[in-house]
């Protein structure tokens, strides 16, 4: 791109691994470029911290979901049943859906703990569906079997694959968004735009996908967000949520509005489209 003169442009989605000063420089011709688009807020900071860019060519542009796609109004009863069997789900079960791939990074093994604590504690231990490709089998198994350990066992689904996700965020009571990584979670994103309430970490990215306490009032707020990696927490959030219906629903309606009118295509393909054309003008192509 240098050598031609060609404008240069590229997104950086996640926070990717650093790991010696090889892949650090592997890595940074993400920031090398023209403008650099940010996924987040968080993500900006990242680059800044790691490559020293200036801010004056880094655009933070978040993620969007489809709106057609993620439509409450789309959703039949018979999609609804057909999630539930999918998940094996009896008719009184509340859902507590963790959507991503079944790998250690996404801390499905944090969900499984907070379970154990749920049920040693007495409260109800809602239907934990972990839905995403299994990327190693030998974790799955270790998540089974501390659930057998822990006496949850009977509670936990791991479905794999979900075609209709849409259909399973608007049966599920509650979105785990707990992961250790992330650029912008678009699973909180499409959970919430189908009313979906999300629970979030702390790291990064969870406090600008979800509003949540203390940045927001409790009447605001379109989720709940716990430390990373804190099972207890964890628990405490998950009963917190199942505690009141009206509570949960009425959470549920403030995020769909929320994401609705936040996380846009319209919003996302204006932005770019207005990076593209700075940078063209930059170099004298418009």
């Amino acid at each position: 791109a240098r050598r031609t003169g060609t404008a240069f442009v590229t997104t950086y989605h996640s926070e990717y691994s650093e790991r010696g000063r090889v892949k650090n420089l592997y890595n940074s011709v993400m920031a090398r470029s023209d403008t650099v688009i940010a996924v987040s807020h968080h993500m900006a900071k990242l680059i800044r911290e790691r490559y020293r860019t200036p801010d004056e060519r880094i655009a933070v542009i978040p993620r969007a979901f489809d709106p057609e796609k993620f439509d409450t109004a789309a959703i039949t009863p018979d999609r609804i049943a057909a999630a539930r069997a999918h998940f094996d789900a009896g008719p009184e079960d509340r859902i507590a859906l963790l959507a991503g791939r079944i790998t250690r990074r996404k801390a499905q093994d944090h969900f499984i703990e907070a379970l154990g604590l749920l049920k040693q504690q007495g409260k109800p231990v809602p239907l934990a569906v972990l839905a995403g490709e299994i990327e190693k089998d030998d974790f799955k198994r270790e998540l089974l079997a501390r659930a057998e350990v822990l006496g949850v066992a009977d509670r936990v689904r791991i479905p794999g694959f979900v075609a209709d996700m849409a259909a399973a965020y608007a049966t599920s009571a509650v979105l785990l968004n707990i992961s250790a990584f992330e650029g912008l979670p678009r699973v909180a994103l499409e959970a919430q735009a189908m009313g979906c309430p999300v629970i979030v970490s702390d790291t990064g990215p969870g406090r600008e996908v979800a509003r949540t306490a203390p940045d927001w009032p409790p009447n605001e707020a379109t989720g709940l967000r716990v430390p990373f990696a804190d099972p207890s927490a964890l628990a405490d959030a998950i009963a917190d949520m199942l505690a009141d219906d009206a509570a949960r629903h009425a959470m549920g309606a403030r995020a769909a509005a929320h994401v609705r009118a936040t996380y846009t295509l319209q919003r996302l393909t204006t932005s770019t489209l207005q990076v593209y054309e700075t940078v063209l003008r930059k170099r004298g192509r418009l």
